[in-house]
């Protein structure tokens, strides 16, 4: 089951520098190239799947644009109560005034920043 947490718990576990959550971004690298959430991984949808969730129980997984497959996916599955989405989405966390970075783009392969 997906659920919502507000931007600004959001920005708490992320603030605590918590290695307890991971933001997973599928939007395209030409989107996020200027405003993602620092430390935010860019995905496929081909790169992800149910077991991720369910092999890490113990990490908060917020997701941004996912597909709607994976979002219907994850909601079939009531053991996985770890994944989240931003209530009011990315522009919550950025009508919020938290910090966004740029997407490093290096020989090919996005790092994190």
């Amino acid at each position: 089951m997906i659920s919502y947490l507000s931007a600004k718990n959001v920005y708490d576990i992320w603030a605590s520098e918590c290695e307890c959550m991971e933001v997973l971004d599928f939007r395209s690298i030409s989107s996020i190239q200027s405003s993602r959430i620092p430390g935010t991984n860019n995905l496929s949808p081909k790169d992800i799947s149910i077991k991720t969730f369910l092999e890490d129980q113990n990490k908060v997984f917020v997701l941004i644009e996912a597909p709607a497959e994976l979002v219907s996916e994850v909601s079939k599955h009531s053991e996985v109560d770890n994944v989240f989405i931003i209530d009011g989405g990315l522009g919550s966390w950025v009508d919020a005034g938290y910090p966004l970075a740029p997407l490093v783009i290096e020989k090919g392969r996005s790092q994190n920043v």
